[in-house]
C-alpha cells in the first residue's frame, strides 16, 4: 500500500508542478485544476503515512510478543 501511494503521490505531483503554464479552471466553480490535483495528492499522502505508522505498530506488537514468549 506504501510504495503504491508513494507511486501515485510522485505521479500526481509532476502532474500537479509540470503543467506547461497555462491554468486551466473547473467549468462551474472557476478554480484552478491543479489545486483539486494537488488536494488528492495531500490526501493520497495522508494514506500513505497511515500506512507506515500501520505497519511501525504491527511491528512493535511482533516485537513485544516475541521479548514475552522468550522470557522464562
Amino acid at each position: 500500500m506504501t510504495v503504491y501511494v508513494s507511486i501515485l503521490v510522485y505521479f500526481g505531483m509532476n502532474l500537479v508542478f509540470g503543467h506547461d503554464g497555462h491554468t486551466h479552471y473547473t467549468p462551474t466553480l472557476r478554480i484552478p485544476k491543479t489545486l483539486l490535483y494537488f488536494v488528492v495528492c495531500v490526501a493520497l499522502a495522508l494514506i500513505g503515512i497511515r500506512s507506515i505508522l500501520g505497519i511501525y505498530r504491527t511491528l512493535a506488537i511482533a516485537r513485544s510478543h516475541r521479548v514475552e514468549e522468550a522470557k522464562p
